[in-house]
């Protein structure tokens, strides 16, 4: 259990600048989220213009889940299984672009939702509001499918740590908070309009270490959905030629990211740095994915701010930068690019460090030889920080 002191609680003031500072980092965090995400169909120019509409389907989810007990801390706000409902929309694609076609025709909308969460007395509620794409893996035209999500965006918490009135919720501390639904889904069409979904989803909440505490929600939950269309559309789709291959499928270039991170929440007004530098080699494959490998060097002054009030600093700053090794796999949607690093640290200074932890990034093709987005870094059921990724290419090997 958490314990605080009766000093801690008349010592420490509220800073309304760093509050401030929160709130602009991760507004435009979440704003260029949820446009990049939800307005990728409009980026790419268009190779054909379909005689008939895309169909639009209203979509009704019910959730039943728990929350996971990854740390200690954590337990005492797991008593119940509770519910998660939800509303969306959702568009079907039907190939206008050759993107559309390559992904085997997915879907994309959304999605309102409201969790009840396992201890509502000191967690509150989770209302989130996040774009998401259906990806499918059999045929569209098939009477049962089988598809994988994702969505990126918004989780507000009513009831985040205070550490006057809420100070046993160790798990969130801020009311916004990013927040990431991955799931498998089944499919059955049982009328040309009607169809009924279920599966099981992974649903993560948590501020990115932007404010501590932050132990973040971790809810895994089996679901059922009805989905609905509501415009005349046909099930008919477009097929386009494909594109001539890119001739320049090796690319060098340079990572930086870095974030702001708060180091201590009894101290109010700790905001330090956290980023690193990297190397990435990338080989473009089908048009719009990418795979390939990188060399991390990352520095987190968080764990340097740890060592120096323990007194167990020794050497200096950078000898505090950790090195990692990583496979890299991207989807490129005309100049976006959604990245999933997959990361192992060739050694850690602590014992809390994570050996193993995946980034996802977000960015935008500025030109070819700059791509500027966003990062977040997670560990095992963590989000370490939320920060900005720039990407330069620094050289390339051409196709003969």
């Amino acid at each position: 259990m958490l314990s605080i002191s009766k000093n801690a609680l008349i010592l420490q003031p509220k800073k309304m600048k760093k509050k401030a500072y929160i709130f602009i980092c991760h507004l435009t965090v979440f704003i260029f989220t949820i446009s990049s995400l939800f307005g990728f169909s409009l980026m790419e120019e268009k190779k054909a213009e379909a005689t008939f509409p895309s169909p639009v389907s209203l979509r009704a989810n019910y959730h039943y889940g728990f929350t996971i007990s990854h740390n200690p801390n954590s337990r005492f706000f797991n008593d119940k299984h509770f519910s998660t409902y939800e509303l969306a929309i959702v568009k079907q694609t039907i190939g206008n672009t050759f993107w559309e076609q390559s992904f085997n025709y997915p879907a994309y909308g959304i999605s309102l939702m409201y969790s009840e969460l396992g201890n509502p007395k000191y967690l509150g509620r989770l209302i989130g509001l996040y774009p998401f794409m259906d990806f499918p893996m059999t045929s569209r035209n098939s009477r049962v499918q089988f598809l994988f999500a994702v969505g990126l965006g918004i989780g507000v918490g009513t009831k985040p740590f205070n550490i006057r009135t809420n100070h046993k919720n160790v798990i969130y501390s801020m009311h916004f908070n990013s927040l990431i639904e991955i799931g498998l889904k089944g499919k059955i069409r049982i009328t040309p309009k009607f169809n009924l979904l279920g599966g099981i989803s992974f649903t993560h909440m948590s501020n990115g270490s932007l404010r501590q505490p932050n132990l973040g929600i971790n809810n895994p939950t089996v679901f059922l959905s009805v989905d609905y269309q509501i415009n005349k559309a046909s099930p008919e789709k477009i097929k386009l030629e494909k594109p001539s291959r890119r001739k320049c499928p090796y690319r060098f270039e340079i990572s930086l990211n870095g974030a702001i991170k708060d180091s201590d929440y009894l101290d109010d007004d700790k905001l330090r740095f956290s980023g690193g530098l990297a190397v990435n080699m990338l080989k473009r494959y089908h048009y719009f994915r990418s795979w390939g490998v990188g060399l991390d060097f990352d520095l987190d002054f968080v764990d340097i701010y740890d060592a120096k009030r323990t007194d167990i600093f020794s050497g200096n700053d950078f000898s505090y930068i950790i090195p990692s090794l990583k496979a890299i796999h991207a989807w490129h949607i005309d100049k976006l690019r959604f990245g999933m690093e997959l990361c192992c640290a060739l050694y850690r200074k602590f014992e809390y460090n994570d050996l193993i932890f995946a980034n996802l990034t977000l960015g935008y093709e500025i030109r070819d030889q700059i791509i500027a987005g966003i990062i977040l870094r997670a560990g095992f059921f963590h989000a370490d920080y939320i920060g900005i990724n720039i990407n330069v290419k620094t050289w390339e090997i051409k196709q003969k």
